[in-house]
Order: structure tokens, then C-alpha cells, then sequence
């Protein structure tokens, strides 16, 4: 199960409200000690993914990740280059 925390859904609503026709991907993608999940906005949906709508966030996801965002948890974090996603569970990276 996905979810996602409160202040992530606070970022992730005003992205949305900026691109109504979009929504959030949650891709695998590379990383320096192996791979990791990202997310991005987009506004393709392939006839291949699958479609979730967590609390009014709709996500999209490859069939063949399921396995991998089983059980995650999307957050915003602070960094120093302001606020970023992160994933808490996915597959590990650096």
C-alpha cells in the first residue's frame, strides 16, 4: 500500500493545482548504490500502468514495479537545496 505523508500531499495538491491535466509517476530509476523510486509530473498515462488515487493524488505507476511500491511511503523532506520528495521503503540507494 502507498501512502503518502501530510505535508507531501500539501506539495504534491499545489503541483496538481498548478497542472490540472497532470499527475504524479512513480518511476524506478538509477542510482549510485544501485536503484531507487522517483516521482516526477507528468501527463502520459500508458495503457500499461497502474492507476491509484491516494487522498485526491492520482498516481501512476509501471505494472512491472508493483512489487517495489508495495508498501511505500512518499514524504517531502527539507534539504539544502529547499524541499524535495523522498521515498521511505523503496528499493535502496544511496
Amino acid at each position: 500500500m502507498i501512502s503518502i505523508t501530510p505535508a507531501a500531499r500539501e506539495q504534491l495538491s499545489e503541483m496538481l493545482r498548478e497542472s490540472p491535466d497532470s499527475l504524479i509517476r512513480i518511476v524506478f530509476t538509477p542510482a549510485c548504490g544501485g536503484a531507487g523510486l522517483s516521482i516526477s509530473l507528468t501527463d502520459i498515462r500508458f495503457s500499461s500502468d497502474t492507476s491509484i488515487n491516494i487522498d485526491g493524488i492520482p498516481l501512476v505507476h509501471a505494472k512491472n514495479i508493483a512489487h517495489l511500491v508495495d508498501d511505500i511511503t512518499i514524504d517531502l523532506i527539507s534539504t539544502e537545496d529547499g524541499p524535495d520528495f523522498f521515498i521511505h521503503n523503496g528499493p535502496p540507494s544511496c
